[in-house]
């Protein structure tokens, strides 16, 4: 993706990181909940159930938010709408190849 693509996908490039963030935060408490469960036998408790929820509904939120942004991007710049995802491709490929890992 080149500077001036970037640009244009500044939008929809921001919120698929925040879905990407909405959703690590989902994932990170249900481990969480999952973990004081297998270790300790503690199971959540309702507060722990309604933030979870919470989560998950501000996950739905950024998903909406990206597929909204995408869609824009895609009808005003098809070229770009591709790099974008070629991009993105890119480094959810690289960031979940071991072989890459130091």
């Amino acid at each position: 993706m080149n500077d001036e693509q970037r640009q244009l996908a500044g939008n929809a490039w921001q919120a698929y990181n925040a879905m990407q963030t909405t959703k690590q935060r989902h994932f990170d408490y249900l481990t969480i909940l999952e973990d004081k469960k297998r270790n300790f036998n503690i199971d959540p408790t309702d507060d722990d159930q309604v933030f979870l929820k919470q989560l998950l509904r501000d996950h739905d939120e950024q998903v909406a938010a990206f597929t909204e942004a995408s869609a824009k991007l895609k009808a005003s710049d098809p070229a770009t709408h591709l790099a974008l995802f070629k991009y993105i491709g890119d480094l959810n490929e690289s960031m979940s190849d071991p072989s890459l890992a130091h």
